[in-house]
């Protein structure tokens, strides 16, 4: 595809949704889809080599190599009497059509998929069934489907297979690296993420800074000292968001999401945002030679209005009295009313987990408690704090608001 931006395209050439492999030897990759009919043709890539086939692969194709015999399918998005998004399975002698939702994770054959809308992130469920294996919608064809998927496969040029089998490669070093490394450390996968990366190093990354301090500890008595990078999720994510702000990409920045630090997430306001295919692409790119353990970087655009509605429905049902400040990079809601402990709890609660959402960027929260007998006579240092109640007396408490 060329350098067109995306608001010159027709909605036809943009890409629809997201496919994204949770086994195999790509496990992880991500396939844009069109709309109309995109084929995935599975099987060993070595038995194309022997036969030497040297016909062209279809425009809509995709080669998948797997150590296994597998099922060849269609990835069908608003085609003829199937709006929405489907997946057609090719078995010997006829086909099965089954639809597809979003929170779905779908096995055709040997092969475990999930699909997304294009602006969508990944769900929870999806990326739990990469990590985890965990099977979903069996889509399982018959006997002969490696036979058919054999017969479809005659299509793909021996250029094309090669290239699969070193891109195969590539990719996955670094992942079985870091595999050896995790096993070898006994990694915790709740606590830390272990990545491989295109420099040879393994990047651990701590989801708590503590753990990040304990494991540097760990790693420095092993033989992995020198070949292992240990940082903390937060840490991390502040680097990122610094190195794109210095990058001037032109992207209004809700959110980086960092759960799945190999396809970390920007959430982008699409009216601020220069969201062209071109754009995101600087983004991949820069983001990807920056930090080399990024296998690719998903931009999801959000409407400043949608994540405004949010914020004004959350704040609604705190039945706080407030108002709002708007700038020309933000809006800010102002509250100014006596709470009692409950109250404040609800707010603060509120006010974290929108901000763990949609970041402090665009949208703010002030809370001035109208009758706080602290203010201006309260100090805090760290997890605790003190109350200057006179001249001479002091009152230590573990917890300041």
């Amino acid at each position: 595809m060329g350098d067109e931006d995306a608001h010159e395209m027709s909605s036809a050439e943009l890409p629809r949704a997201m496919l994204r492999l949770l086994n195999g030897p790509l496990r992880g990759c991500e396939f844009p889809l069109l709309t109309g009919v995109s084929l995935f043709v599975v099987g060993p890539s070595d038995p194309l080599l022997d036969r030497g086939w040297q016909t062209e692969m279809p425009t809509n194709a995709v080669f998948i190599p797997m150590d296994d015999p597998g099922d060849n399918f269609e990835v069908l998005i608003d085609v003829e009497d199937h709006p929405g998004i489907h997946i057609r399975v090719l078995h010997d002698h006829d086909c099965s059509v089954f639809a597809v939702g979003p929170e779905q994770v779908v096995n055709v054959g040997n092969m475990r998929v999930a699909i997304r809308p294009w602006l969508d992130a990944w769900s929870e469920v999806a990326l739990q069934a990469e990590r985890s294996g965990h099977t979903g919608k069996d889509l399982r064809g018959g006997a002969g489907a490696f036979k058919r998927g054999m017969v479809l496969a005659s299509v793909i040029s021996v250029t094309v297979v090669l290239a699969t089998i070193v891109y195969q490669r590539l990719e996955t070093a670094p992942r079985r690296q870091a595999k050896d490394v995790a096993n070898a450390l006994r990694i915790d996968e709740a606590r830390y993420q272990v990545l491989g990366s295109r420099k040879g190093d393994v990047y651990i990354v701590a989801r708590q800074s503590d753990d990040a301090a304990r494991m540097r500890r760990a790693v420095s008595k092993t033989p992995y000292a020198a070949s292992v990078r240990v940082v903390g999720e937060d840490d991390e994510r502040k680097r990122i968001v610094a190195w794109l702000d210095g990058a001037d990409f032109g992207i209004a920045l809700f959110q980086l999401h960092f759960d799945d630090a190999c396809h970390p997430a920007l959430w982008v306001s699409r009216e601020r945002s220069d969201i062209s295919l071109r754009n995101i692409r600087r983004v991949n790119d820069g983001l990807k030679a920056r930090f080399p353990y990024v296998e690719e970087v998903r931009v999801i655009g959000f409407s400043d209005v949608d994540v405004l509605q949010q914020a004004e429905e959350g704040m609604s049902r705190q039945a706080l009295p407030y108002s709002m400040t708007r700038s020309a990079d933000g809006v800010t809601f102002h509250v100014v009313a006596t709470l009692d402990d409950i109250q404040l709890q609800r707010m603060q609660q509120f006010t974290g987990e929108f901000a763990r959402r949609w970041g402090t960027r665009y949208v703010r929260f002030s809370v001035d408690l109208a009758d706080d007998p602290l203010k201006n006579r309260s100090y805090r240092y760290g997890g605790g704090g003190y109350v200057k109640n006179g001249p001479a007396h002091w009152n230590f408490v573990r917890n300041l608001h």
